[in-house]
C-alpha cells in the first residue's frame, strides 16, 4: 500500500502538468459548443449502468458513471494523451482518483478516467498517445469495489470539478424510460433515521428536515440516483426547500460540494435525499425529481403530523 505522502506528491505533480497546459493558453474543451464524447464501452453491445453521478456513497458523493461487467473492452472518449496510469491494485484513498487499476488521460486540458479495470493494454505504456480505437483495457473489480465494473469520471482540473459525464456523452444510445419514483420517506433524530408513513398520522416534535429515498431507472432494470430535485411546502411552487442539480461537483474548502455549494451532509443522509424543513407547519410536501434526459416525477404528500 502507497503512503500517504506518496499519494500527495502524485497528486501534485498531476496539478503542475494541469496548470502547465493552463499558463500556455490551452482553452478548456467543455468550453466549445457543442462538445460531446463517445461512450467508453462499445454501444453496439448491451451495458447496464449500475450507477450515475451524483448519487449517494453513504459519506460522499459519486463523482462518476458505473458501467456492470468484467471484461469489457474500454476506449477513450476523445483523442488524448494517457496522464497518468496505475498497475496497483490497492484502495481509493491512496490516489487521487482511486480504484486499482486506473487509467488517466488528458484531452487537451480536460481529464477523463477509467478505474477498476482488469488489466491495462501494455501498448499505452509504450504510446502515450491514443485515440477513441485505441484499446485501455478491460473492466475489473481491482480496488475498492463492490462488483465488477467501470467507474468513468471526468475531471476539469482548473477548477476542481468532477463534471456528470451524461451531459456530454454521445445521446440516444442509453435510454431513461421511466420517471423517478420515492421509496420510503423517514426524519433523522439523534443521527438516527426514523421511518415515517406518510399515509398515516405521525409525532414530529420539531420541525425536523423530513428525507426521501427517491430512485431513477433507465429503462426498468436499473436503480440510479437523481438528476434534478426540488422540494416545496406550498401549492404555488415559488420558492424551493431544496433544489438540485448534478452537472458537477466541485473541491471547495476541502470538501466536494454540489454547484450551488452544499456539502454531502446537507443533500444526504446515508442514502436518502434530505427535502428540507418547513413541512411541520405546511402539513405538505411538493416534490418533483427527474433523471437525465429522462421524464419528470412530480408527488404531492398531504401529512398528518402531530406534536
Amino acid at each position: 500500500m502507497k503512503s500517504k505522502s506518496f499519494s500527495n506528491f502524485i497528486y501534485i505533480a498531476l496539478i503542475l502538468i494541469a496548470s502547465y497546459t493552463y499558463i500556455y493558453g490551452v482553452e478548456s474543451i467543455t468550453e466549445k459548443s457543442g462538445f460531446q464524447i463517445q461512450w467508453p464501452v462499445e454501444t453496439k453491445k448491451t451495458f447496464i449502468i449500475s450507477s450515475t453521478f451524483g448519487e449517494s456513497r453513504m459519506d460522499h458523493f459519486h463523482n462518476g458513471v458505473d458501467i456492470v461487467g468484467k471484461g469489457i473492452s474500454v476506449y477513450p472518449v476523445l483523442k488524448g494523451r494517457v496522464l497518468w496510469k496505475t498497475e496497483a491494485t490497492f484502495r481509493p484513498g491512496d490516489i487521487p482518483f482511486g480504484g486499482g487499476k486506473t487509467v488517466v488521460i488528458d484531452h487537451n486540458g480536460l481529464w477523463s478516467g477509467y478505474m477498476h479495470l482488469m488489466q491495462i493494454n501494455p501498448q499505452i505504456k509504450n504510446d502515450p498517445e491514443v485515440n477513441v480505437e485505441t484499446s485501455i483495457g478491460k473492466s475489473g473489480d481491482t480496488g475498492h469495489s463492490g462488483g465488477a465494473h467501470l467507474h468513468f469520471f471526468i475531471y476539469d482540473p482548473f477548477n476542481q470539478k468532477m463534471l456528470n459525464p451524461l451531459p456530454y456523452l454521445v445521446s440516444g444510445v442509453y435510454q431513461n424510460n421511466n420517471p423517478p419514483v420515492s421509496t420510503g420517506y423517514g426524519i433523522v433524530i439523534q443521527n438516527e433515521l426514523l421511518n415515517i408513513n406518510i399515509d398515516k398520522s405521525f409525532r414530529m416534535s420539531k420541525d425536523y428536515p423530513i428525507y426521501a429515498k427517491i430512485i431513477d431507472s433507465g429503462v426498468g432494470r436499473e436503480k440510479w440516483g437523481i438528476y434534478t430535485f426540488e422540494s416545496y411546502a406550498d401549492d404555488e411552487m415559488k420558492t424551493a426547500i431544496q433544489k438540485l442539480v448534478f452537472n458537477y461537483i466541485v473541491f471547495q474548502n476541502n470538501r466536494w460540494t454540489t454547484s450551488n455549494g452544499k456539502i454531502f451532509e446537507d443533500v444526504y443522509y446515508e442514502n436518502w435525499l434530505n427535502m428540507g424543513t418547513g413541512f411541520k407547519k405546511s402539513k405538505k410536501i411538493i416534490w418533483k425529481a427527474a433523471g437525465y434526459l429522462g421524464p419528470e416525477a412530480k408527488e404531492t404528500i398531504e401529512l398528518d403530523i402531530k406534536d
